[in-house]
């Protein structure tokens, strides 16, 4: 039961939640193996996999899902939830470089901007001052470098990270909901009733903790795996935090996985930017992989 205090009095709306029983039977049968794959891509992405290793680590996650296929029929599934490809010399699925092919078709990767020579040390610049005047970014990485992104964001800049996925795992397990239950009602369409409920909760549940972490952050923030947002219709908030009328106690980064940069998109939907262009960064491999003390130098040029 969720309550609304306002000037009318106290309301109470009731959130169904899903039966963990018939949830679990629903996983048997709708939770499919390219889902649970594509749920499991922070396990996956980035290593050098044979293909038991891929259907364990996606089982130790969803162990009630349909099991993933053998190869060839596993290739085609990667490829469309995530960046590796099957190398035959190793006998491994790996990252893709940029002359990765598949059955004679150039696998699809991130398309950037045509970026300038100094163009890491653009971004270093650019990400100091939105720091120093505690402004609002939405840093826009590939998908297969998202994990070294998000590490030299939090190791060079002193971010505090807010996980909005990870929050709300944490809220709806300590609201001693099952993972399986949510997952059931996650699969189903936008207009179902477990669905819109699941949405509900996470307005009444989940968004408050986000948005307490934001206030309870120290200094300068890192909000990363956002995607719940537009997956339960909550881009309100970034809305509020892109809004430039809107005091800002420290900095505030939005860090998200694109395979192109314009328009900026979130797990589908276009995020409400008030100025795209000067809200959003793309950070180039040359930065990611440069070392520290190389961008401190770039920041102070």
């Amino acid at each position: 039961t969720v309550v609304h205090g306002g000037d009318a009095g106290t309301t109470r709306k009731k959130v169904e939640r899903p039966d963990p029983e018939l949830a679990r039977e629903a996983i048997r049968c709708s939770f499919t193996a390219g889902r649970a794959l594509r749920l499991a891509a922070g396990a996956l992405v980035g290593q050098k996999l044979d293909p038991d290793a891929v259907r364990a680590r996606v089982r130790a996650r969803f162990p009630r899902a349909e099991e993933l296929p053998p190869r060839p029929q596993l290739d085609g599934l990667l490829r469309e939830a995530i960046p590796l490809v099957w190398d035959v010399s190793a006998g491994l699925y790996t990252p893709p470089d940029r002359t990765s092919s598949v059955t004679g078709t150039r696998m699809q990767s991130t398309v950037g901007p045509i970026l300038e020579p100094d163009a890491a040390a653009q971004v270093s610049r650019r990400l100091h001052d939105v720091i120093g005047r505690r402004g609002f970014l939405v840093a826009l990485t590939s998908v297969r470098r998202t994990a070294h992104a998000r590490r030299a964001l939090l190791q060079r800049y002193g971010l505090t990270e807010v996980d909005v996925t990870a929050i709300m795992l944490e809220r709806l397990r300590a609201l001693s909901f099952p993972w399986e239950a949510i997952v059931a009602a996650d699969t189903g369409s936008p207009t179902d009733a477990d669905f819109r409920s699941l949405v509900e909760l996470f307005q009444h549940e989940v968004l408050p903790a986000v948005e307490r972490r934001l206030a309870e952050a120290p200094g300068p923030v890192l909000i990363t795996e956002a995607a719940p947002l537009a997956r339960y219709d909550q881009l309100r908030l970034v809305q509020e935090l892109a809004d430039p009328t809107r005091p800002r106690p420290a900095a505030r980064l939005l860090l998200v996985p694109v395979r192109r940069t314009e328009p900026v998109l979130l797990d589908g939907r276009q995020l409400p930017l008030t100025s795209p262009t000067s809200q959003s960064l793309w950070l180039p491999e040359e930065w990611s992989a440069a070392a520290p003390a190389q961008q401190q130098r770039n920041a102070t040029r």
